[in-house]
């Protein structure tokens, strides 16, 4: 606080700047390139021509959510012409490093989680491209895919059918926790929260998934 001077915290959704609640009338891409201009970011729109192969960066977890089939899809992007890049979480703590890794990205592909705050470093014109796990949707939406628009990013998610969770093999199709995560969610948030955010792994369905990367390059013209 400043001497003579009192501030109050307002909230204004989930990565979100609401211009009318504001005085100077500032707007997310405001805050955007006060970032920029933080970090000392060069991009602000990507430029089709920038790169020879489109630059896409991998958000690779290692606790939770865990991508079981990283490696073949890395090896699947690279077929379809992307320059791949995986980033762990100890490299995405330097922020004063990995913000320029993120500003030089034209994809930024991620389970849902934290990790996906990244694309407030992300270039104009950028796709986002959230892997959604089960029982994860509600979260999803409300925390990122609402965001990323308002952002000038280009959005695409990838929701895993039940047999490309770990849950799947743990529990078979019949459980609720397959069949019915609405009923799992109304036993209580801590008990959802085990189940769906700390111990599901994911094996993505290298074709189904190609669809959406496929989707992806006709983003980026």
């Amino acid at each position: 606080m400043i001497l003579g001077q009192s501030f109050s915290c307002r909230y204004h959704g989930n990565l979100a700047v609401n211009n009318n609640k504001i005085p100077e009338g500032h707007t997310t891409e405001n805050f955007k390139q006060f970032l920029r201009d933080s970090y000392n970011l060069k991009t602000k729109t990507i430029a089709p021509s920038r790169h020879k192969k489109p630059k896409l960066l991998l958000l690779s977890r290692q606790k939770s959510r865990t991508l079981l089939n990283e490696d073949e899809m890395v090896k699947m992007m690279e077929t379809l012409g992307f320059q791949v890049q995986r980033a762990l979480s100890t490299e995405m703590s330097h922020l004063d490093k990995f913000t320029h890794i993120v500003n030089s990205c034209d994809v930024l592909v991620g389970v849902h989680g934290a990790g996906l705050t990244n694309q407030l470093f992300l270039p104009n014109g950028s796709v986002v491209v959230q892997i959604v796990p089960l029982g994860t949707e509600w979260a999803s939406e409300q925390y990122f895919a609402n965001s990323t628009i308002n952002m000038g990013l280009k959005y695409l998610e990838y929701k895993v059918w039940p047999n490309e969770t770990s849950l799947y093999s743990l529990y078979g199709p019949n459980d609720a926790i397959i069949s019915d995560p609405a009923s799992v969610w109304a036993r209580g948030y801590s008990i959802a929260q085990d189940v769906y955010f700390h111990h599901q792994d994911l094996r993505i369905n290298l074709i189904r998934f190609k669809k959406t990367l496929l989707k992806v390059l006709k983003l980026l013209g």
